[in-house]
């Protein structure tokens, strides 16, 4: 009796080639050939990425021939050399001095102007004025005062821009930002100005209405003792529909009446 070692693994299944067939001598078109390499090694000193283009196939692009010519070495005419390193002297620092002191603050372009007048780039400016600590304070906000907080109460919380402008002819300065941020602390409902609640101060006086509700027995007596009628009878009349009148707990007067008879049957019975 012969026994041959079984294998559990699963077969790999043939699966279907689902690139092309590689073909000998052929390459795909994204790839540089040596001729392509050769113009822009040639052309692109002379004419730079245009010259190399009008000689290369259609499918080549400018960020394809300036990453050719990058990994080749080669630069067109009058790219700069190396990166220029500004020097650092005290003259440099004092004439940046007097001109951030000469410079109008806020006004937009002027530090562009004064990096043409020093002959830096304006990055390089921007670094070396905080570096030397003139920059511009940022004047906040001031607090808000309770003349400003009584006037939110009046002002139309859900047009901020309108509400800023109310602010302003009461001689306080806020943005609309402002405004809408203080609604948010003071729990101030951004509604249109109508004598209602929000929607969670309108859920929390309906719970403590609930709440606060005299239970069922007492609801069904006062119909039995003076015949109460609730706000359903009083709505349905205003609306022109017959209603029975009813006490606080809903049911009719008929209905109690007809509850009070068969107690007292119950009793004369016993």
């Amino acid at each position: 009796m012969n026994l041959n070692p079984v294998s559990f693994a699963r077969p790999r299944r043939y699966q279907p080639r689902l690139s092309a067939p590689y073909v000998p001598g052929k390459r795909d078109k994204r790839f540089w050939t040596d001729k392509e390499i050769e113009i822009v090694r040639r052309y692109f000193s002379e004419g730079g990425a245009a010259a190399c283009l009008a000689r290369l196939p259609a499918h080549r692009t400018s960020s394809g021939v300036y990453g050719q010519a990058k990994k080749l070495g080669v630069k067109a005419k009058g790219a700069p050399t190396g990166r220029r390193r500004y020097e650092v002297s005290p003259e440099l620092d004092d004439r940046i001095r007097e001109g951030w002191r000469a410079m109008e603050a806020g006004r937009k372009g002027a530090v562009v102007e004064l990096a043409k007048q020093l002959q830096v780039r304006r990055w390089w400016l921007t670094k070396r004025m905080t570096f030397l600590g003139l920059t511009i304070r940022h004047k906040k906000e001031p607090r808000w005062t309770a003349a400003e907080d009584a006037l939110m109460h009046k002002v139309p919380l859900h047009l901020p821009d309108k509400a800023a402008a109310i602010f302003r002819e009461h001689g306080f300065r806020r943005s609309p930002t402002a405004i809408v941020v203080r609604a948010k602390r003071l729990a101030l409902s951004r509604r249109a100005s109508r004598p209602e609640l929000s929607a969670t101060k309108a859920a929390q006086s309906s719970a403590s209405t609930r709440n606060s509700s005299p239970p069922a027995s007492s609801q069904v007596s006062c119909g039995r003792q003076n015949g109460t009628t609730n706000a359903s009878s009083s709505r349905a009349a205003v609306r022109g529909t017959s209603s029975r009148p009813t006490c606080a707990g809903g049911l009719s007067t008929t209905s109690t009446s007809w509850i009070s008879a068969r107690l007292t049957r119950s009793r004369s019975s016993t």
